[in-house]
């Protein structure tokens, strides 16, 4: 189906109002998309203290790590704007995360 085929669904209607609590249709809990997306990147950086290293995936994958990040509910998700080919940097570090650009 399209996207904008789903907007008659409800359940779809309801993902986008409410992620935390809300399954996309025939897909994964926003906050499990998170959970996924967070432990990748802290096994990379742990994997790979003191280099830089290029991750890649889709806009709500990354925006869901970026409000973990962020410290923001993932119900504001849909507070970030993530472009094609945008670039979003943390710095990983054990003892502290920093945001250095989001949708750059």
């Amino acid at each position: 189906a399209s996207i904008s085929g789903l907007d008659s669904d409800p359940l779809w209607r309801q993902f986008n109002r409410f992620r935390s609590r809300t399954r996309a249709p025939g897909g994964e809990l926003m906050s499990e998309v998170q959970a996924r997306m967070v432990t990748a990147l802290e096994r990379i950086a742990e994997r790979h203290p003191d280099a830089s290293v290029a991750v890649f995936s889709h806009a709500d994958a990354i925006r869901a790590a970026a409000t973990h990040y962020l410290g923001m509910p993932i119900d504001f998700i849909d507070r970030i704007d993530i472009a094609p080919a945008s670039i979003t940097l943390l710095r990983l570090e054990p003892s502290f995360v920093q945001v250095l650009k989001l949708n750059a």
